[in-house]
């Protein structure tokens, strides 16, 4: 599904009006003034701490292979010579797992 944001700005229009103002009042002006102090220089970003982190793990994530080759190699070849074989239970304790960790 596309979305369309050919148009759209962040600069609220002479016809916006916040949330926060009464009926017939603008944001323009002082009040636009006033909001772009309490936030500090435009075009300035501060991450958080944990915004920091999260960043540092998502390039490092990106730095590792896709698919792990070897394992993959070493399962095709036991599946073709005859030799995986898969524990049913194991593999239902694994689901059950899963699902308790993910759903609750």
């Amino acid at each position: 599904m596309a979305i369309d944001l050919t148009g759209l700005s962040s600069t609220p229009s002479a016809n916006t009006r916040s949330k926060l103002d009464g009926p017939g009042q603008s944001t323009t002006g002082k009040n636009q003034q006033d909001v772009a102090e309490r936030n500090g220089p435009a075009g300035s970003v501060t991450l958080s701490t944990e915004a920091q982190s999260l960043q540092k793990l998502e390039e490092q994530v990106g730095q590792l292979p896709d698919v792990n080759s070897e394992r993959v190699a070493a399962i095709k070849a036991a599946i073709e010579d005859g030799s995986y074989s898969v524990d049913a239970e194991k593999l239902a304790a694994s689901i059950i797992n899963f699902e308790d960790q993910t759903f609750g």
